[in-house]
């Protein structure tokens, strides 16, 4: 077989019947015609991009965010699902050298490109200096014309707000994800918990050294 380049070109072949397929950055299209000679379209997936900006939580429904409004010291990171019950990764799509994988952000504006039809989830990896970091990952559908919904926890759309956290302004593509102000619990068998274990026991046998002694004195 010879080389296919984008856009048609005629191949002898055995016959595969009614066959189609896709990569990464192509839709593959076979069509046989009367004189049995294969067809194989290469078409260039069409595109789009989003754009994230972080903000605290009491601006998430602002009707106007000023540049001081976005909150720097956050990273994201969006991946592409085929199914999200079960979840299943795109592989192809996560694994293709030229999509963003992940993103930091000193302005909290930060622009995802080459995002084909299907379903993405947004995680955000680092939150700003004293807030408390998203756990419920927003989830997006980019569709066939290239408009974006934002989803709920069962894949249906929303219009919107996903949650208090989570806004979508589809006219411009623009998601705003906000943060409530405090601090981030520290991971199960972290280095954090050992600390305010020690504390906590140092406090209880302070309290029991305490009650010993005011018994003495009784």
């Amino acid at each position: 077989m010879t080389e296919v380049k984008i856009g048609s070109e005629e191949v002898k072949t055995a016959a595969v019947p009614g066959y189609e397929g896709e990569t990464s950055k192509y839709l593959v299209t076979w069509s046989q015609g009367s004189d049995g000679k294969w067809t194989i379209t290469n078409q260039r997936k069409p595109d789009t991009s989003i754009t994230l900006k972080k903000v605290d939580k009491k601006d998430v429904n602002k009707q106007s965010l000023a540049e001081s409004d976005l909150l720097d010291g956050a990273k994201f990171k969006i991946v592409k699902y085929k199914t999200l019950d079960p979840l299943d990764e795109d592989t192809v799509w996560n694994t293709s050298g030229d999509n963003s994988k992940e993103q930091s952000g000193d302005n909290g504006l930060f622009t995802f490109d080459g995002l084909t039809p299907g379903i993405y989830m947004i995680e955000e990896t680092e939150c700003p200096a004293g807030y408390i970091r998203l756990t419920d990952n927003p989830i997006i559908r980019v569709n066939n014309d290239l408009s974006i919904d934002l989803l709920d926890s069962e894949g249906k759309a929303v219009a919107g707000n996903s949650t208090d956290l989570v806004k979508l302004t589809s006219s411009d593509a623009t998601i705003i994800i906000g943060n409530e102000p405090g601090m981030e619990l520290p991971h199960t068998g972290g280095s954090g918990i050992r600390i305010f274990t020690i504390l906590g026991s140092m406090l209880i046998l302070a309290a029991g050294i305490l009650l010993w002694r005011r018994r003495r004195l009784i």
